[in-house]
């Protein structure tokens, strides 16, 4: 009788704890597009095809490719319009070649995304610079206290 009643006590607190869990599933807005011209976004090259434009947070957009991979993340920034969207559209700019996407208009909406930048999950080192440790100090080197490279 004890092992049952702990059996059912633990079976009880297992799902207790995975309810939470299986709650927190989110949906996304996605943006389905196809492309027929290579373009990039801030920085990065896309050749033609389909994409999927994800907004994952505010201020955050992934890119998904035809393969369904994650190809790159950007940030944007909301910009008043003044008047309701129509329709869903990407605006680029074509003046340079591969064109620049600029904004991404929303129907319904009267704010579009302005493409600021890409997020990147690593800042890349600059060329040209050093290690930011302080004083010269290395994790292979013995560290009593305060030194000064002179």
């Amino acid at each position: 009788m004890k092992f049952l009643s702990r059996s059912i006590l633990w079976a009880t607190l297992v799902a207790a704890l995975l309810l939470p869990a299986t709650a927190q599933k989110r949906t996304y807005q996605v943006l389905t597009t196809d492309i027929p011209f290579d373009f990039k976004i801030s920085e990065r090259h896309f050749h033609a095809g389909q994409y999927q434009f994800i907004f994952v947070g505010v201020g955050l957009v992934a890119v998904r490719d035809s393969h369904n991979r994650i190809v790159a993340e950007f940030v944007t920034r909301s910009t008043e319009t003044g008047s309701v969207s129509p329709d869903t559209r990407l605006v680029f700019r074509t003046k340079e070649k591969p064109a620049q996407l600029e904004h991404l208009f929303l129907k319904d909406q009267s704010q579009s995304l302005e493409i600021v930048g890409e997020q990147l999950g690593i800042a890349p080192s600059l060329p040209g610079t050093t290690s930011l440790t302080p004083f010269g100090f290395s994790m292979g080197d013995r560290y009593n206290g305060i030194r000064f490279k002179e």
